[in-house]
């Protein structure tokens, strides 16, 4: 106290504070010998708390943290004190206990259950009663600390046999909840179809990997039973959904074909087939839209077995589908340029020979839509005789004319109906095309004896106009090179130049888009 006050006035009075380096020394070395009595005397009692004491409380961490400080302790006493007897024993009962450390976590584990402490016995050779607590003190004399590699295994197995578990409660807790994502189809209220399924195929894939862990882990024995189980609920899972999707994707397909009533007639055996599909297919959705839990639903019993046989139908169908659409085909050739939706739309409608007309480019490269003919009909409700009467016009089965895609319209001649089968009158038009275009031909062939190449060119159908003027040309420099006078060539040179300044004056003047299409065809 003398030293401080004398310090404290110092520092008043701001002259050098001096250094009591002998008293400092005599303090420390009195207070660590304060600490070491205080040491012997709490590592006393702490030993005989943790000996004594149940053993199911003690914390290992509370023992580690203690051990680690007391060797701290026992470091500073061998450095800051004179040789003694006391330091030594103390370091060598912290080191004893430090060394059964080991032994107390692990039989402190708290994933040790029931089976393993009968493991432990038979280790030990011992039974443990009810009624005595178990304490550090017992275990010592039951030679605990002579076995730490067989006790090791033992808790080893029950971290391990505890993490197995823990994975699979999580594959258990992932599918509790989850459901299958189920929308309505269109605008109906009753009929459902599955959505995404990408969340449902990443849980499954997890699972699958989790349970085959905890599958091939040597540790599986008290869960097995429960492993098992899952592995055959994931594999039903997993078969059942991949049958569930590919009905939904042919499902979908059909319905939309089989809902028109031409199929329907023309295809009766698979529309049957295809009912008995539709079904059992509403059924299974319906009940799942009520209950969309998706491990319930799956693995609903006889499901798979019922998808299954789905499927053999739908393939079925499918095969006798395209069956016929290749009959359609074979009729009617031009039917290979459209793909199997575009030609069942086609079919679908078959008493409606305009539904066609979106789809005849792709059959007849140059045919952009044919022409129907018109009549004159009174609208519903109407009197016969009424003079207000406004007729509606509408369209007849008669085919008249062909429409290119420049909007140029050949005639096809008469009687010429779109009635029956769409590949058997489609063939007669295409039959009325040829006949109608040779016709003409042989018109324009004709006529180009009679008429001026200027109005010649205008008066007929472009293709008609090409392939003659062609013709022409070939005769003409036929006749030129076949003539013994050497001057016809040169005068067919000269009538060439002159019809090409001719339609050059021509494409000069006021031409519809059509006519002018022809000219610079002719002319280029």
């Amino acid at each position: 106290k003398r030293a401080a006050n004398f310090r404290e006035n110092q520092k008043k009075f701001k002259v050098d504070v001096t250094r009591f380096e002998i008293l400092d020394e005599a303090v420390a070395d009195v207070k660590l010998r304060q600490l070491l009595w205080e040491s012997v005397e709490a590592w006393a009692k702490y030993t005989e708390d943790w000996f004594k004491n149940e053993f199911n409380t003690l914390s290992p961490e509370d023992l580690n943290q203690t051990v680690a400080r007391f060797m701290k302790y026992v470091v500073q006493f061998e450095k800051g004190l004179p040789e003694n007897l006391i330091v030594p024993a103390l370091r060598d009962k912290v080191e004893i206990m430090r060394n059964k450390l080991p032994v107390v976590t692990t039989l402190r584990n708290p994933n040790l259950k029931a089976r393993h402490w009968l493991t432990i016995e038979h280790v030990l050779n011992t039974k443990f009663s009810a009624e005595v607590p178990i304490t550090l003190e017992m275990l010592e004399k039951l030679g605990v600390f002579d076995l730490p590699t067989e006790l090791q295994e033992i808790s080893g197995q029950a971290s391990s046999e505890a993490s197995l578990e823990a994975l699979l409660h999580k594959v258990e807790e992932a599918w509790r909840s989850l459901e299958l994502n189920v929308l309505c189809h269109k605008d109906s209220k009753d009929v459902f179809i599955l959505g995404s399924t990408e969340e449902v195929q990443t849980i499954l894939d997890e699972s699958n990997i989790n349970i085959n862990t905890i599958a091939s882990s040597r540790h599986v024995g008290p869960i097995k039973s429960r492993v098992d189980d899952w592995m055959k609920q994931l594999d039903l899972f997993s078969k059942t959904l991949d049958e569930w999707l590919e009905c939904q994707t042919n499902w979908l397909y059909l319905e939309s074909i089989f809902s028109a009533p031409d199929i329907q007639r023309q295809l009766p055996l698979e529309s049957k087939m295809f009912l008995q599909v539709d079904k059992s297919w509403k059924e299974v959705m319906r009940r799942t839209a009520k209950n969309a839990l998706a491990m319930p639903a799956c693995t609903y019993p006889g499901l798979l077995e019922t998808f299954q046989n789905n499927n053999s139908l739908l393939d079925q169908i499918l095969k006798c589908l395209e069956a016929y659409l290749e009959t359609k085909r074979v009729a009617f050739p031009r039917f290979y340029f459209l793909s199997n939706d575009e030609l069942l739309e086609i079919l679908a409608q078959t008493r409606n020979p305009h539904a066609v007309q979106p789809h005849l480019r792709k059959c007849f490269d140059a045919i952009s839509k044919l022409e129907f003919g018109t009549k004159q009909v009174l609208p519903d409700g109407a009197v016969e005789g009424d003079e207000n009467i406004e007729f509606e016009t509408v369209l007849t089965t008669d085919i008249v004319a062909m429409i290119s895609p420049e909007q140029e319209v050949v005639s096809l001649g008469k009687g010429l109906k779109a009635r029956g089968n769409v590949e058997d009158w489609l063939g007669k038009v295409e039959e009325a095309m040829f006949l109608c275009l040779r016709r003409q031909m042989k018109e324009a062939l004709l006529d180009y004896m009679k008429r001026v190449r200027t109005d010649w060119v205008l008066y007929h159908p472009s293709q008609i106009t090409l392939t003659v003027s062609q013709i022409m040309w070939c005769r003409n420099v036929q006749n030129a090179l076949e003539s013994s006078n050497p001057e016809d060539i040169k005068g067919f040179e000269q009538e060439c130049f002159t019809d090409l300044n001719d339609m050059a004056a021509m494409i000069r003047g006021e031409l519809p888009k059509l006519r002018r299409s022809i000219l610079n065809a002719l002319i280029t």
